[in-house]
């Protein structure tokens, strides 16, 4: 697992509150490390994910990792293998978006997306090039027709082509 994983920032400022579902703001936000502006720059402080939650702390209730279950080992012996929990587990705050009918998480970065990408167009590209040279001629031979290909015939170039006179445009 990557270090910066398990931490996120967080965006907070005098007037903005965002949503405590973090868990899709750990796979988007960069690490401070990361970050290209320099600190006193920016207008908002930057704040860890897992702070403590103001509503569940009066509670007694567990503090449980941002973790997603989708990370958790399929094969291990779970008591509900489907959604890989065992009975009397603590559910997290935010169960919608860290169960395993939670949206997937991909561990892939940008660049090699579009490398992957790049990969696979190229060589689709290469299969029908080679697809299209290694297809066979037409089997049969051009059909032909004698007096030049009936040109004369089917009023090809020189026949049935009407020449306006000069008289007809300058009465216009």
């Amino acid at each position: 697992m990557r270090a910066g994983l398990g931490r996120a920032l967080r965006l907070r400022g005098p007037s903005f509150q965002p949503s405590r579902r973090g868990y899709v703001g750990q796979l988007i936000t960069p690490s401070s490390s990361e970050i290209s502006v320099p600190r006193e720059r920016t207008a908002y402080e930057y704040k860890a994910l897992d702070e403590p939650d103001p509503q569940l702390d009066g509670l007694g209730y567990p503090r449980v990792p941002s973790y997603s279950r989708q990370w958790r080992n399929a094969y291990a012996k779970w008591d509900d293998p489907q959604e890989r929990c065992n009975l009397d587990e603590p559910l997290h705050a935010e169960e919608e978006m860290m169960g395993i009918w939670a949206p997937d998480v991909h561990r892939i970065s940008v660049s090699s997306a579009l490398v992957n990408l790049a990969v696979a167009f190229t060589g689709l590209g290469l299969v029908l090039a080679t697809a299209a040279s290694l297809a066979p001629s037409s089997p049969v031979v051009p059909r032909t027709f004698p007096f030049d290909g009936l040109t004369k015939e089917l009023g090809g170039p020189g026949q049935g082509v009407k020449q306006a006179s000069p008289s007809a445009e300058e009465s216009d």
